[in-house]
């Protein structure tokens, strides 16, 4: 709404302009009605008026008196004028001052709302440009203090449109990570799309917050927030873990977003500013170490526990060679040395670790560069979540992980297969599906798949380097694994429901496989569930 101020000597016109006018349908805010030019500028410096309808002839400071005051201070108001006067020599003061419009009395009530409405068109373009204007200097400048962050570019006109006040001064990089966590019926598209938004919207209400400040300037890089803070002292710095925290508190008071900070070291002169930046990305790195809102300094990692930290970038080279190469070996001796690693290491936080693998599933499936296939990922992606985050512990959420990780393993396995294989392939899955029946032979199962029993018993043999009995007891126990974890079933329970006609049997086929009986088994199963592994 516009905020209009009526100054008319004749008090009539005055009022009936003020009240005679639908001015509030019309989106028009009558901020004041004023008699002379001195309580007109009194109003304006107290108001603020966008609009100013006021007479030319008035005491103690006439229309063109106050005309110029405003247009001296306040030029963006727009003024619009009327007189009795027909001579040109006031039109032309008047259209020396910039004033909008020139009405001459008599005048309708309908061109008067005409005139205002012109200049609050004209105010509303104003306002887009500059706001155009403004985007486009802004964007300008991240660019800039990006190509210096990362480069080091030290060119004066970079550094001139950076947002920085002096290369000489002292630098560092923070940079923040920022993701929702999805509902369970949320698919991934959405939720990929929701992920930008939220990362935006952080992002304008850091600009906000950090334009009251002359230390820090940001920029958006891939789906991360990069802050540069910029010191006279190098002491300053001590207090970025704080001011980070408190940025952190600003941007997302859900607890529906996983938030996390990696800060470089403070470093002397803008062309070392990448140094603090690879510092920063190195910290933010380490974040499955650390849970929600966790700020991460570099100074707190470096060198730490080596040995067991998870270098996620080779992580990802070697998953992505494991996709290209349609290897699924590969891909799940990486798992298995993922979860070693985060077993043995103590910083392991169970949230961070959550993000983590959804992460490695969602580049993983990215990386097959099969479009179908990556959508019905995206489908499931809320659900993923949901489980991960249910997870009590590293053994459970390795379990969930193992889910998602298998379907993948299935699609590589099938692009090197034979037809004979695939179907031994059906044959197991059909196994998996069926294996509580207690009365599942080699006959039902060669039926499924279209080939004797003899020939399947034979492939089964080739192709899985074991007979279709010792296949179907393996899946019966790996199952009973499961069951005997659960302290709402029974341990004898367990023998019937993964299809074994005898406890007894059951026992010594578990003991043969595990090395361990059932029950040491299900205690052993207790203990990692109250642990972290």
């Amino acid at each position: 709404m516009y905020k209009l101020l009526i100054a008319d000597d004749d008090e009539i016109i005055c009022r009936g302009l003020g009240t005679c006018i639908p001015w509030e349908e019309n989106n028009i805010e009558i901020t004041g009605l004023v008699y002379d030019g001195e309580m007109a500028l009194e109003c304006v410096e107290r108001e603020k008026p966008d609009i100013v309808i006021v007479d030319i002839n008035m005491p103690f400071m006439d229309g063109i008196e106050f005309s110029y005051a405003v247009r001296q201070n306040y030029p963006e108001i727009k003024i619009i004028m009327l007189t009795a006067y027909k001579e040109f020599a006031y039109a032309q003061k008047a259209v020396k001052l910039q004033v909008f419009e020139y009405l001459t009395k008599p005048f309708t009530n309908e061109e008067v709302l005409e005139a205002v409405r012109r200049a609050a068109d004209a105010l509303e373009e104003e306002r887009n440009y500059r706001s155009r204007i403004q985007r486009n200097l802004g964007m300008i400048q991240e660019k800039n203090l990006e190509e210096l962050t990362l480069y080091g570019t030290v060119e004066e006109e970079t550094i001139k449109n950076s947002g920085i006040c002096s290369p000489e001064n002292y630098f560092q990089a923070v940079i923040l990570y920022l993701r929702r966590i999805p509902g369970e019926k949320e698919g991934g598209k959405h939720a990929l799309i929701e992920d930008e938004v939220a990362l935006r919207m952080a992002a304008d209400k850091l600009r906000t917050l950090i334009s009251r400040e002359k230390d820090c300037s940001l920029f958006l890089q891939s789906n991360r927030i990069v802050l540069v803070f910029e010191y006279k002292d190098r002491n300053a710095g001590k207090k970025v873990r704080e001011r980070i925290t408190g940025i952190m508190g600003e941007i997302a008071k859900e607890d529906t977003v996983f938030l996390a900070g990696g800060v470089g070291r403070v470093c002397h002169g803008a062309e070392r500013l990448p140094s603090s930046y690879q510092e920063a990305v190195y910290a933010l790195e380490q974040r499955y170490g650390y849970g929600n809102r966790s700020v991460i300094l570099y100074t707190e990692v470096q060198g730490k526990a080596a040995e067991y930290d998870v270098e996620l970038p080779a992580v990802r080279k070697r998953l992505q060679e494991g996709v290209q190469q349609r290897s699924s070996e590969k891909i799940r001796q990486e798992v298995e040395c993922l979860f070693q690693k985060l077993k043995r290491t103590e910083r392991a936080n169970l949230p961070s670790v959550q993000f983590l693998l959804v992460e490695l599933l969602r580049f993983c499936w990215e990386m097959t560069e099969e479009g179908e296939l990556y959508e019905t990922f995206l489908k499931q992606y809320g659900q993923l979540f949901s489980r991960m985050i249910a997870a009590r512990n590293l053994w459970e959420l390795r379990e969930a992980a193992d889910m998602y990780f298998n379907n993948l393993y299935s699609y590589l396995d099938a692009q090197n297969t034979t037809d004979i294989e695939k179907r031994v392939n059906q044959a197991v899955e059909f196994i998996k599906e069926n294996f509580p029946d207690p009365d599942l032979n080699l006959n039902d199962v060669a039926r499924h798949v279209n080939l004797s029993a003899s020939y399947l018993g034979n492939s089964i043999k080739k192709y899985k380097k074991t007979s279709y009995v010792s296949l179907l007891n393996q899946i019966r126990i790996d199952n009973a694994k499961k069951l005997l974890a659960r302290p709402d079933i029974k341990t004898y329970e367990v023998a019937f429901l993964v299809g074994f006609n005898s406890s007894q049997y059951f026992s010594s086929s578990f003991k043969k496989s595990t090395g361990m009986t059932p029950g040491a088994y299900r205690e052993s199963a207790f203990a990692k569930q109250n642990g972290v592994g």
